[in-house]
């Protein structure tokens, strides 16, 4: 799940993010600024997440991946809310290509939050960006599928 930020979720949605963190069910890369715990980088952070995932779908052969973007984690996209801060749509872009790209069992990519209705011009920014995701997911998974 990339971009959850813990002051714009529930305590309840926390507990749960923070139940299934624990036992291997989902990984994060929060948007608060800290990038888990250990205050990595946004390109370790992600490799770490692909090395939790790698660990889980090792635990278990009924383990399914998918990936989360949250569009209100992206700066400056038009979305229900629509920050100045965030990641940016290259790191977005980044995530999905680097976890569709990793050769465990990717089901499905989640587009969530675009609004395209909130911004200026937000129907084209908005469906380019989702496009340019949902590409870079097709071709990621693709490339990834042949080497195998």
């Amino acid at each position: 799940l990339m971009g959850c930020n813990p002051a714009w979720n529930s305590d309840t949605t926390l507990a749960t993010l923070d139940r299934y963190t624990e036992d291997g069910r989902v990984c994060t890369i929060p948007m608060d600024g800290s990038l888990g715990s250990r205050g990595d980088d946004f390109y370790t952070a992600c490799d770490r997440v692909v090395e939790d995932v790698k660990a889980a779908v090792h635990k278990s052969s009924r383990c399914h991946v998918g990936i989360e973007v949250d569009l209100d984690a992206v700066a400056h996209l038009p979305t229900s809310a629509m920050s100045p801060v965030g990641f940016s749509l290259e790191q977005a872009r980044w995530f999905v290509q680097r976890l569709a790209s990793a050769r465990f069992p990717v089901r499905y990519l989640h587009i969530a939050e675009g609004a395209p209705a909130l911004g200026p011009d937000g129907n084209r920014v908005v469906g380019r960006a989702t496009a340019q995701l949902a590409c870079d997911f097709i071709t990621a998974r693709s490339r990834s599928l042949s080497v195998r």
